[in-house]
């Protein structure tokens, strides 16, 4: 009894000093200094390019699946030839968060990374240009099926949540720029299955340029 007793004392403390703690910073300052964690931070990216965790589909097909080109064929009142296809959807609410998830977790990379960029080898800058091309394409989706849309290049701060929305035309600018400048880091063709190249962000910019 006495050792069972103490054994609990000791797991009591250990946990009040564990809740006790004052909240960590989370903060992605001084991470992004190696080749191996620009890696890490860039697949987390392209894991936000799949919606719904039961079926994975990625954007285009499901976005397919709002038209007559998949499962939608009839006017009815289901999501997509219905009209429920509006902000209070919970696909639509999906998709938004996905995006803009997408941004949030490039501009980590792209800016955490920036302190370092002299002392950077191997493949980090390959890595950073695919994040430009990932948040591009997640900007391409938002202008071209909203509009104007809040306009975020680096981390957000708790002040910045409320900013209202930026110019379609001035995003668009942003991105076939950020593109043509990612297209310069990147081989034709990637070499590892899945990754975006210079093909895919110079055909990216094509399809955005006929938004302006």
């Amino acid at each position: 009894r006495i050792t069972f007793s103490g054994a609990l004392m000791l797991i009591f403390c250990a946990c009040s000093d564990l809740l006790d703690k004052q909240p960590n910073n989370f903060s992605s300052s001084g991470f992004y200094k190696s080749e191996a964690a620009i890696r890490t931070g860039v697949t987390g990216i392209y894991n936000k390019l799949y919606i719904y965790p039961a079926s994975r589909l990625p954007f285009n097909v499901m976005l397919d699946h709002w038209t007559p080109l998949a499962i939608e064929r009839a006017e009815n009142t289901t999501i997509g030839a219905g009209g429920s296809l509006n902000p209070d959807n919970a696909s639509i609410r999906d998709w938004w968060t996905n995006l803009y998830t997408i941004i949030a977790r490039a501009n980590s990379v792209i800016k955490g990374s920036e302190p370092y960029m002299a002392s950077l080898t191997g493949a980090s800058g390959q890595y950073i240009a695919e994040a430009r091309v990932l948040r591009a394409y997640a900007y391409y989706q938002l202008i071209s099926s909203f509009g104007d849309v809040p306009f975020f290049t680096e981390p957000v701060t708790i002040d910045q949540y409320q900013v209202g929305r930026t110019g379609k035309a001035e995003i668009l600018d942003f991105i076939l720029d950020d593109l043509g400048q990612a297209a310069e880091s990147l081989p034709w063709t990637a070499k590892e299955r899945g990754r975006v190249d210079k093909s895919v962000a110079h055909g990216l910019a094509a399809r955005a340029a006929l938004l302006g």
